[in-house]
């Protein structure tokens, strides 16, 4: 993989994270993704969080010499995030997933390569209504917009809004986070991701520190449109018991609508309790 201004390449279809520790870094960052666009020929989107758009697009000119020329002719677009993101409040994943996807069809329509997009995310650790979604459509995303279509995105956070929730979830939820300068590495002792077709993968631990992050993963999860949600659990290493009071609440909800929860690859722990207590853990479907 080769590598540019804003780290390794990114390709289409691949959905990655960046943090940044000042503004500098974090100009450098756009600066390198809109010129690999450009170059590649793709229609572009920059939302802005940090600066009003005619500002971002002024510094985005001052430093990549192609993006005045890319406004001109359509293929270099910078909205706000309140024009985006926020344009419809609460923020609604279900929105923003379409609007992603009508936008690469657009993009395809006038002949553009694919769709790339860039997005600053700090929004999120304001109290905007709706922010508490933030992970549910991050995990998302593989599935229901980057699977079928030439889509390339990065979401920027700052390293301070990226050590807040639900900022901090919504971050380790990116494979391959690149972080502190350019190491990999979840931000969680417990971090959720994407799993294809359709679900969640989670990594690390189950116990009272990362109850919450548990609970908020699995509140994203219930919300995604799926009959069945998978939970690949092969990355865990130990479910405590309220870990797995959650799961079978979490299994509740989705059988009150007709839908099921599926638990592959579970751990030892968790079968522990669930053989201790097969009563309460019997709304568990767990695979062999």
């Amino acid at each position: 993989m080769g590598t540019t201004d804003c780290g390794p390449a990114a390709h289409p279809g691949e959905h990655l994270c960046r943090t940044f520790a000042d503004d500098r870094e974090r100009a450098r960052l756009v600066n390198g993704f809109v010129h690999d666009g450009i170059l590649q020929g793709q229609r572009v989107l920059y939302y802005t969080d940090s600066h009003p758009p005619h500002e971002a697009a002024d510094r985005l000119r001052a430093r990549e010499a192609s993006a005045a020329a890319a406004r001109e002719r359509g293929q270099l677009s910078v909205e706000s995030a309140a024009d985006s993101y926020l344009r419809l409040l609460p923020f609604d994943p279900d929105l923003m997933i379409a609007g992603l996807r009508n936008s690469c069809q657009e993009a395809l329509s006038q002949g553009w390569t694919g769709l790339r997009v860039i997005g600053e995310m700090d929004w999120s650790t304001r109290q905007v209504p709706g922010a508490d979604r933030l992970l549910e459509y991050e995990l998302r995303l593989d599935n229901e917009v980057l699977e079928d279509l030439p889509v390339t995105g990065i979401c920027l956070y700052s390293r301070l809004a990226a050590s807040r929730t639900p900022a901090s979830l919504a971050v380790a939820a990116h494979p391959g986070v690149l972080a502190d300068g350019g190491t990999p590495g979840a931000l969680e002792k417990l971090a959720a991701l994407p799993l294809r077709p359709g679900g969640v993968r989670l990594v690390g631990s189950v116990d009272l520190d990362s109850r919450a992050a548990l609970v908020a993963v699995l509140a994203a999860a219930t919300r995604m449109p799926l009959p069945v949600v998978d939970v690949d659990l092969a990355g865990v290493d130990f479910v405590d018991a309220a870990g797995a009071a959650a799961l079978v609440e979490a299994a509740a909800v989705l059988a009150a609508r007709d839908r099921r929860l599926v638990l592959h690859h579970a751990p030892t722990s968790l079968r522990r309790v669930a053989e201790m207590f097969p009563d309460e853990c019997r709304a568990l479907e767990m695979t062999a």
